[in-house]
């Protein structure tokens, strides 16, 4: 039924519940085949392939979600199903949150950002290196954050002194933890004679480095929104 209103699930509600508890009886005397018919007419409706599909080509990693559910509910029943198909959905989410997306940038001839995948061939100021933070920062990815600003800034900082500017607007929230991994990475890069700067800050976030003294007697670039 083509239902364009909310109440058509309340009343589809209704009248199945109506069904199982006056017309169950009846359904003893069905031959299995009719049943089968029953239970296969309804499960085709479940299972829609253009969909699986489309999860495949937009992003793979919610086609996983669709088949481990499919798969697991098909085999070991419907609430195993669902709980295991929550389960790897968390799993993805904190792998996704655990594992930031750093993106490099650079200017072109034009004056506008571009984006790289690795540091060949790009076209940088002498000395600056900017880098597009896409994800907050917490304890599951500082390390990541940390390991990877170092390595870019030991990369460049070979031809003498350099600055890493992460453009941080996305960043909408920090926990003590990884203020504490902020302050350390400052103190490795001074060693390596490169500057770290934050731009485009959160003013919720900017708030919490200043009071957790990330930035105490460093010049630090505090342009906020």
């Amino acid at each position: 039924i083509n239902a364009e209103y909310g109440i058509a699930n309340f009343l589809h509600a209704i009248i199945i519940l109506i069904t199982i508890m006056l017309l169950t009886p009846f359904f003893h005397y069905l031959p299995y085949a009719v049943l089968a018919g029953i239970v296969l007419s309804a499960v085709g409706n479940l299972f829609d392939l253009k969909e699986a599909i489309h999860c495949w080509k937009v992003k793979k990693r919610d086609f996983i979600v669709w088949m481990t559910a499919f798969l697991v509910t098909l085999f070991f029943g419907i609430e195993t199903g669902v709980m295991v198909s929550i389960g790897v959905s968390l799993l993805l989410v904190i792998l996704n949150m655990a594992i930031p997306r750093l993106t490099l940038l650079s200017t072109s001839d034009s004056g506008s950002l571009e984006i790289h995948k690795d540091y060949n061939g790009i076209n940088l100021t002498p000395g600056v290196v900017v880098i597009q933070m896409e994800e907050s920062l917490f304890f599951g990815n500082i390390e990541f954050f940390k390991t990877k600003i170092l390595r870019i800034g030991s990369f460049f900082a070979s031809g003498g002194p350099s600055t890493v500017i992460v453009e941080a607007s996305s960043i909408s929230d920090i926990d003590v933890s990884a203020c504490h991994g902020l302050k350390l990475l400052l103190k490795n890069l001074e060693l390596m004679n490169v500057t770290l700067y934050f731009v485009g800050l959160q003013k919720s976030v900017l708030k919490t480095l200043q009071k957790a003294r990330v930035f105490d007697g460093r010049e630090t670039l505090q342009h906020s929104y």
